[in-house]
């Protein structure tokens, strides 16, 4: 009826279809609409590595024997980490968790889905031998864990950009996942204002764009500065120099009325 109503355009069809749709028993029972509360977090991590979230993506296209990505979210600074993993079973989970751990340290919590690898015995005693609190998402809810449901789909996107610019096919994902994760690592969030590196150490991540030079410091010659003394609002903003010698933390340049250089 709804689209009969809109190609043949007939006059408060639409309305006396909505009408007799709200009134209507089968309707409401088979589809049923409820209030839906915000959708904030009950818990929340208040310090780095006390939550992780964790989720398999897969199976991939892959040349090697690796087709899943086990990703795992710091809850707090949303720092990720991906394992290419074989398979999803149990002890492949508990592989990934243990190299983890072993740079890391134990978190407080870990949050998965009710993936069968997931809600083993063998796992949840693994876990809790170490001290480590499990919970999951409740029965047909996987979004509960959406965080690292989300950080699946960015890994995924991020790698794919990669492997389009370094003129790769999708089935060498593994060759760029690591270059994946430090462009995601260094990605200011707008929730925290801070990258996921920040977040979680303390510091800047260092990167090759904020440390290395642009091709046009690498050679001397003659470019542009800052004038530095200004006798009015006329005199221009910049002025030529001579470019001896640069490096990421200073340039060493000469003024065109001196003979010594100057470091700026």
């Amino acid at each position: 009826m709804a689209h009969f109503a809109r190609n043949k355009n007939l006059p408060y069809t639409m309305e006396e279809i909505q009408r007799m749709t709200n009134s209507c028993r089968v309707c409401a029972e088979l589809k049923p609409r409820f209030f839906k509360g915000d959708s904030g977090k009950l818990i929340k991590a208040t310090a780095p590595f006390e939550r992780l979230s964790i989720d398999f993506k897969g199976p991939l296209p892959s040349t090697s024997s690796n087709r899943y990505i086990l990703t795992v979210v710091d809850e707090y600074s949303r720092f990720p980490f991906a394992f290419p993993c074989p398979d999803i079973s149990t002890q492949t989970v508990i592989k990934c968790l243990t190299q983890l751990f072993y740079l890391f340290g134990m978190p407080a919590y870990i949050h998965t889905d009710r993936g069968s690898s997931f809600m083993s015995n063998d796992l949840k005693t693994y876990l809790h031998s170490l001290g480590v609190v499990t919970n999951s998402t409740t029965a047909h809810n996987p979004q509960g864990n959406g965080q690292a449901e989300r950080y699946n789909g960015i890994i995924w996107k991020v790698v794919i950009l990669a492997l389009n610019s370094h003129n790769l096919r999708i089935e060498q994902w593994e060759e760029v996942l690591g270059l994946a994760l430090h462009s995601i690592r260094t990605l200011l969030s707008t929730a925290t204002n801070a990258t996921p590196h920040e977040r979680l150490f303390g510091y800047p991540r260092r990167t090759p764009t904020g440390t290395s030079l642009p091709t046009w410091l690498t050679t001397p010659r003659i470019v542009l500065m800052r004038r530095l003394n200004r006798t009015n609002k006329h005199d221009p903003l910049v002025e030529e120099v001579e470019l001896l010698k640069a490096n990421p933390k200073y340039a060493h340049v000469r003024l065109s009325d001196e003979e010594k250089p100057l470091y700026h």
